[in-house]
């Protein structure tokens, strides 16, 4: 079964061949996509240290940060400043391809290509995510949850853990510290709403979702390429820091 849908494709493609070096050649329909998905990995996912991507993911955004309080730039403009050892027209594509996507079209991605069993837990961690009172609820949240998934593999497993941990290191980035988060994010936060003349009711959730999102987007994308080879990182250190970047990109709205 196709589970691919297209509005997904593109970020993937151009996730994985900047992270890879293939040429658009190829890569030539989404049937060779799924074909590749089942070849075997280098690496088990169940290893996989997710707290890593979580606290990579919050150093590259106190750069950010800085590089903001500096300079007053916003998104697109602080990635170019940071170092992803890639191109930045690659990082260009990636990011507006990320950001030409609503939430719930990412989301929508991202489940279709998960278990049924996978898609209930992550529709319950997103829901603690929005009802929780502060960071420390969440945190206790997220860790009760993480305690019950040790039954799913593979992708499944993937993404349900880098939801945890990007979405617990995200959220004290993000959280004010009414909400005994570090309150780092309130002036990123505020400039960003103001410049794009959008309120969200709920913006360091909301924007702790789209950190999480841009983990799970870049993670399906290698997933579905069925771990295609990744230069001088190797394929967990391609795993990694596609992750990772996917995780800041969705950081850095602007």
């Amino acid at each position: 079964m196709k589970k691919l849908i297209f509005g997904g494709l593109m970020f993937l493609t151009v996730l994985v061949l900047s992270l890879s070096g293939c040429k658009k050649s190829e890569i030539t329909s989404i049937d060779e996509i799924n074909i590749k998905r089942t070849s075997s990995y280098e690496f088990n996912w169940e290893d996989v240290d997710y707290e890593t991507i979580g606290v990579q993911h919050n150093e590259f955004m106190i750069k950010a940060y800085d590089i903001h309080k500096s300079t007053g730039r916003l998104g697109q403009a602080i990635l170019g400043e940071l170092n992803f050892d890639l191109d930045l027209p690659l990082q260009k594509a990636i990011y507006q391809d990320f950001h030409s996507k609503s939430i719930e079209e990412h989301t929508e991605y991202v489940l279709n290509n998960l278990g049924k069993d996978a898609k209930i837990v992550y529709s319950a961690l997103r829901e603690t995510l929005y009802s929780s009172d502060d960071y420390i609820s969440l945190v206790r949240d997220f860790d009760s949850i993480k305690h019950t998934l040790t039954r799913f593999k593979g992708l499944d497993y993937g993404v349900l853990l880098s939801f945890i941990e990007v979405g617990k290191a995200s959220a004290y980035l993000w959280f004010p510290t009414s909400e005994a988060g570090s309150g780092l994010g309130d002036e990123y936060l505020l400039n960003t709403e103001i410049s794009q003349n959008r309120a969200s009711n709920d913006p360091p959730r909301t924007t702790v979702e789209k950190d999480v999102l841009g983990a799970s987007t870049s993670m399906v994308g290698w997933a579905l390429t069925g771990g295609a080879s990744f230069g001088p990182w190797g394929a967990l250190g391609g795993f990694i820091a596609g992750t990772v970047f996917g995780a800041v990109s969705g950081s850095l709205i602007g």
